[in-house]
C-alpha cells in the first residue's frame, strides 16, 4: 500500500518506518508523513476535514504540517488494498522533536500554552461547509450508556448534566483540537508546532488545556503530581492568556475538565483497546478513580 502511496504522491524515498497513531497508522521517509486510514476507523468526510483545519491553521500563521497534492491534485486518495477501502494523505514533517514531560522548561510549557490559544483565537473565523460536531454528537460520548456498568452509570450522569448545564458563547466554547497530548506538539528552540488535527470538535476551551494538563501528568510521579501540577498549570495558562483570554469562571473549572478527560479516555479506550490481562488493570484502575469521583492529580 505504501508503495501505491508513493507513486500516487510521487515521491523518491519509498523506505517509510512507522512512528506511531494510536492504530500504528502514521509513516514516514523523513520528509514526509503519511497517515493512512481503514474506513472503518475514518471516512472521506473526516479526511477531508482534518487537512482543511490543518490548512487553515498554517494560513493563520499556527506552525504545523503542510498538505501535498497528488498527482491527481488530490489532498487525500483512496485506496483499495487486499479487498479493503482505506484512505490517505501526505504531509510535510515538521521540524523539531517531542520533548519528555520531564524534560520541558518553563519556556517549552508557555509556548505551548500560547499555541493553544492561538488556535482557539484563529478557530473563531473558521468556517466549512462540513460543520463541526459538537462535544455530545462524538460516538465516544454516546457510547457511555452502552459501556458503563451499573457502578458508573449514576455516576456519569452527574458529569453529564453538568456539561449540559455550561454556557457556551464565544469567549469560552468554539474548535480546539481536542488531542493535545505532548506527543502532538513539536518544539524547535523556543517554538512550539502542534500536529494532528484529526480529532478538532467544537467544545469549551478550558477542555484543550484540561487533555494537555491530564495527559502530561501521567508521566509524573503520584506522590509529586500535586506540585507539578500547580507549577505546570500556572505556566501554561500564563502562555494560553498571552494570546487569549480566559474568563476566571472558566480557569476555575479545569480540574472539573481534567476529570472529565479522565472519563473520555475511559470510554475510549473501552471501545477501542483489545482487552487482555494488562488493558483489564489498567481499566479497573481507571474505574475506581471514577467510582470515586476523584482525579488522577
Amino acid at each position: 500500500m505504501l508503495y501505491e502511496i508513493t507513486k500516487r504522491y510521487q515521491l523518491k524515498d519509498r523506505q517509510f518506518v512507522c512512528i506511531g497513531g494510536f492504530y500504528n497508522h502514521v509513516f514516514s521517509n523523513g520528509s514526509h508523513v503519511v497517515k493512512v486510514f481503514h474506513e472503518n476507523q475514518a471516512n472521506s468526510v473526516q479526511m477531508e476535514h482534518e487537512i482543511n483545519v490543518m490548512t487553515y491553521m498554517n494560513q493563520r500563521g499556527i506552525p504545523s504540517a503542510s498538505v501535498f497534492h497528488s498527482n491527481r491534485q488530490r489532498t487525500f486518495e483512496e485506496i483499495m488494498y487486499c479487498g479493503e477501502r482505506y484512505f490517505c494523505f501526505v504531509q510535510s514533517r515538521i521540524e523539531g522533536e517531542t520533548i519528555a514531560i520531564t524534560d520541558l522548561s518553563g519556556g517549552n510549557i508557555a509556548e505551548w500554552g500560547a499555541q493553544i490559544g492561538a488556535i482557539h483565537h484563529a478557530g473563531k473565523a473558521y468556517s466549512h461547509y462540513y460543520p463541526l460536531n459538537h462535544w455530545h454528537e462524538e460516538s465516544i460520548v454516546q457510547t457511555a450508556s452502552i459501556v458503563l456498568d451499573d457502578t458508573l452509570q449514576a455516576v456519569w450522569l452527574n458529569v453529564y448534566k453538568k456539561l449540559t448545564s455550561l454556557t457556551q458563547d464565544d469567549s469560552s466554547y468554539g474548535l480546539i483540537h481536542h488531542d493535545l497530548h505532548h506527543e502532538n506538539s513539536r518544539f524547535l528552540g523556543n517554538k512550539a508546532s502542534i500536529i494532528d488535527f484529526e480529532s478538532t470538535i467544537q467544545h469549551w476551551y478550558i477542555y484543550d488545556l484540561a487533555i494537555a494538563i491530564y495527559h502530561a501528568s501521567l508521566h509524573i510521579e503520584k506522590d509529586k503530581r500535586a506540585d507539578w501540577y500547580e507549577w505546570f498549570s500556572s505556566i501554561m495558562l500564563e502562555g494560553y492568556q498571552s494570546t487569549f483570554s480566559l474568563e476566571k469562571k472558566w480557569v476555575d473549572e479545569l480540574s472539573f475538565f481534567i476529570y472529565y478527560r479522565q472519563w473520555y479516555s475511559y470510554l475510549y479506550f473501552q471501545v477501542h483497546l483489545e482487552k487482555n490481562e494488562q488493558v483489564t488493570q489498567m481499566l479497573e484502575k481507571m474505574k475506581s478513580y471514577l467510582a470515586a469521583e476523584k482525579t488522577i492529580i
